[in-house]
């Protein structure tokens, strides 16, 4: 309801002066932005992490809290490292 509110005040139709305006949805979506950049910069535990990691590279959702695509690859870079120098899973035969 809230998005069509929105979109009703945006267009400035009277019907629009019934209602607060609203700013929930924004406070939301900014709150998820930070959170997706929080999460890729925390190290990745595996290698589906930074295949995630690597995908949302590619929709830059990131840069609207400011962090720069740099600053992921750096990130990326070194869960590769730490993901290749501490192998958790080995084989019978490497035992």
């Amino acid at each position: 309801m809230e998005i069509a509110i929105a979109c009703v005040q945006r267009r400035g139709l009277p019907q629009g002066r019934n209602h607060p305006e609203t700013t929930r949805q924004q406070v939301t979506i900014d709150s998820w932005r930070v959170a997706i950049g929080c999460q890729l910069l925390t190290p990745a535990p595996d290698v589906a992490a930074v295949t995630w990691k690597r995908a949302q590279l590619k929709t830059r959702n990131f840069a609207y809290i400011g962090l720069k695509a740099a600053r992921v690859e750096q990130a990326i870079a070194d869960d590769l490292a730490w993901l290749a120098a501490h192998r958790v899973r080995q084989s019978k035969r490497e035992a």
